[in-house]
Formats: structure tokens, sequence, C-alpha cells
């Protein structure tokens, strides 16, 4: 890349985190460019996380295994759209990588991590597929890679893997929105809404009262709907 590119890029990462100001627009515009997403410049600027001259591998170049604690409590707290609870998820799979390899095992923070996975496997079976390193069973190339491997092996023997999954909107604890007709015809959608509610008011009890990060006022997360996504499996006699 050229100096009149890096130049412009300097001058970027002075100016994203600003407020809303024309220099910040412009700057989230030019950061947008290089990570290919408005939902990472919008997660960039609300956790303050490192600026990346690449953006191929995102979520990789900006981990911090020491901030996956606080990664995941927003994930669970705050009211993202999908796009952003996807690269938030990716970012935390990566920094727990970080986190396991220089503190060691965690298994509450494990825990976690395996229980959003395995909620959001579709959506990211690719990852954990990478992570899970299948092709080299012998190997064990990342700290992350027993728990990867947990989670495919989990989600694809014991899971319903039947499309579309089914999503139940909640409004934190006060129960569940409409939910999607179709995607479990043999299950009622009350009966999968209400374990919906139950898991929530479950990772409730672990979290503090409010996300310990503190977004700016922007764009981001404006929306007051936290959701989960629910997938039961048909049992049958």
């Amino acid at each position: 890349m050229s100096s009149e590119w890096y130049a412009h890029y300097y001058k970027m990462r002075a100016a994203l985190f600003a407020e809303s100001t024309e220099a910040a627009m412009s700057a989230r515009a030019f950061y947008r460019d290089i990570v290919g997403s408005d939902a990472i410049v919008r997660l960039t600027v609300a956790l303050r996380l490192q600026v990346t001259d690449g953006g191929q591998d995102w979520a990789i170049e900006v981990a911090d295994g020491q901030r996956t604690a606080e990664f995941l409590d927003c994930y669970e707290t705050q009211p993202l759209d999908d796009e952003e609870r996807y690269w938030l998820l990716e970012l935390i799979i990566a920094s727990f990588e970080d986190h396991l390899r220089i503190q060691g095992a965690d298994e509450r923070v494990a825990a976690r991590v395996r229980g959003h996975l395995i909620e959001s496997f579709a959506t990211h079976r690719d990852t954990v597929e990478y992570w899970a390193c299948l092709r080299e069973p012998e190997t064990t190339r990342f700290a992350v890679t027993p728990l990867m491997r947990e989670v495919w092996e989990y989600c694809r023997t014991t899971r319903c893997t039947r499309p579309p999954p089914m999503t139940v909107a909640t409004l934190g604890p006060a129960g569940p929105a409409a939910a999607p007709a179709g995607c479990h015809p043999d299950v009622k959608h009350t009966d999968v809404a209400e374990k919906g509610v139950c898991r929530w008011r479950r990772i409730q009890e672990y979290l503090p009262a409010t996300c310990a990060v503190t977004s700016p006022p922007d764009t981001f997360m404006q929306s007051g709907r936290a959701t989960c996504d629910v997938q039961r499996r048909q049992e049958r006699a």
C-alpha cells in the first residue's frame, strides 16, 4: 500500500473513536472499506477495539484474551443486531484462544462460550470447524481446539439440525415475542418459547446488572431487544 494510503489510515485511527463528528463519520467509512462490515466498525467503536490495517482475519487480528469475559458480558446483555452478534462471537472465540494460551483453563468462561456456540452453531459452523482442526484429529493446533471439537460433536450428533432454526425474541425476563411458524411443526412453539425464557433467566443469574462496556452515543445498540436462538430436538419414543 502507498504512503498516501497509510497517511489516510493514521488519520482515520486518530478520528475513529471521536464523537459523531464529520471527521468521525469519514473515519468510520474509511475503516469500513478495510474490514468490510459496518457491524465491525460499530463494535470497534463501542468496545474500543484495536484497529487493523488488514481485515481478512479481523477477529484474530484484534483478539484480546484479557477481555474475553467482558466481550461475553456485552454479547449476553446488549441488544445487538444479527451481524453484530455474529462478529462479536467470532471475536470472543479468537479472544478465548488467547485467554487459554496465556492464562490456562477457565471452565466458567468455557461454559459460556460453549453455550453460545451450541445455540448459534448453524451460523458459526465454519468457524467451529476451523478451530476444531477436524482434518488433523491427531493434533491439537489451538488451545481452543478441544472445546471446538466438543461443540462440533455435540451439534452434529445430538441436536436438531432441521432448517431453519427457530428464533424466539425476548424482552428480558418478560417473555417471548411472536415466533415464526413452520420451523418445528411437531413441537408447540409455546413450549419452545418457554424454554427460551427459562434459559434467558438462567443466563441472567450469572451476569452483572449492567454491561461493563459503556458505548458512545452513536448508532450502535439502538434496539432494546435481546434475542435468543432456541432449537429443540424432536424426541421420539
